[in-house]
């Protein structure tokens, strides 16, 4: 009798053990998992930024598509990987103040876009008493530049009022929902 139940233990921490070590092997981190699925959809793509909730159940993608579209997708998190929920893109005219890549989803609201040559800081301005937020700026690997992004959860920001700065503070461009792409994403059409 002891020896079978030290024999069950035994069988039971070996089986513990190969579990344990097959799950940490195979398991990516959230972010490499977010760049497969997104890269899965597009092929070979650049990743301009990621945003993971805090409860980490979904996450939002902007990414870059050949040299001139940029797009969005969403995701949600289920047991062990990522699946996209929401996906677009389109092409962004040039200069960066003809063209604002505007989104709604169901948990995001992205403005991103291309960073002009003298940029050094992008604003956005939101709301009736025009909150001021601070978009971020990233610098790809490959040729194609710099791009800017804000990403909000659940805000409205076809309103909003991006204003581009130089390095000294000077306000150079400055666009309104005149120049934003883009509207509420709807799947049911």
């Amino acid at each position: 009798m002891k020896k079978r139940l030290v024999t069950a233990m035994i069988i039971g921490f070996i089986m513990l053990l190969g579990y344990a070590v097959f799950f940490f092997i195979t398991l990516k981190d959230d972010e490499e998992q977010i760049r497969d699925e997104v890269r899965s959809a597009y092929g070979e793509i650049n990743i301009v930024g990621i945003k993971i909730s805090d409860d980490e159940s979904s996450a939002i993608v902007i990414f870059e598509r050949g040299f001139d579209h940029l797009g969005a997708m969403t995701l949600s998190k289920s047991w062990f990987e990522w699946d996209m929920q929401e996906s677009s893109s389109e092409r962004l005219p040039s200069p960066m103040s003809d063209g604002v890549f505007y989104r709604e989803y169901d948990e995001y609201t992205v403005l991103a876009g291309k960073v002009g040559w003298n940029t050094s800081d992008i604003k956005v301005d939101i709301g009736e008493e025009r909150e001021e937020l601070s978009a971020t700026i990233t610098e790809l690997i490959n040729l194609s530049g710099s791009f800017w992004y804000l990403i909000t959860e659940n805000d409205d920001l076809s309103d909003a009022v991006v204003k581009v700065y130089d390095e000294e503070g000077n306000v150079i461009a400055e666009m309104d929902e005149d120049v934003f792409n883009g509207a509420r994403v709807d799947l049911n059409n």
